[in-house]
């Protein structure tokens, strides 16, 4: 019989396997990316996942930003970040492997749905983290795994 671990990277692989059938709509997307990050009107958009019980990152990227803010942005516009604390449901030892991997499936649409979302930042773990990006590789944003496992 499999384990979750054997499984979960089984599903992995399926999922990088069938994201090079996305070709068409990943140029669209990353074109409409590009454009939001073209246009000087609009703040920069950075996605955060990450879980409440590793508050002190939570802290530094807010700390961060606000001095980035206060010293004129980025390329003179501001910086916002949306947070979506939704990996604080992994923490429970009983979900099956379904339903880990649906979680993590739907706080990476979160920030991928959101047109405005440039980058995203996050993840706790490692297995987290690549279920996440091959969401984040299709819909065009830029990812930035900090893992702390």
């Amino acid at each position: 019989m499999l384990t979750i671990k054997p499984l979960f990277f089984i599903f992995a692989l399926i999922t990088l396997l069938l994201g090079g059938c996305f070709d068409e709509a990943y140029e669209e997307i990353s074109q409409k990316r590009a454009k939001l990050v073209v246009n000087v009107k609009n703040p920069i958009i950075i996605g955060i996942a990450w879980d409440s019980h590793h508050t002190s990152f939570l802290k530094g990227v807010k700390l961060a930003v606000k001095l980035i803010n206060a010293d004129g942005g980025v390329l003179n516009r501001p910086l916002e970040i949306i947070v979506n604390k939704d990996e604080d449901k992994l923490l429970d030892l009983t979900l099956s492997t379904n339903e880990y991997q649906t979680i993590v499936l739907n706080i990476a649409n979160s920030f991928a749905d959101n047109h405005k979302v440039v980058a995203v930042i996050g993840h706790v773990t490692s297995k987290t983290a690549l279920l996440a990006s091959v969401i984040y590789e299709n819909k065009g944003l830029l990812f930035f795994n900090t893992e702390c496992d």
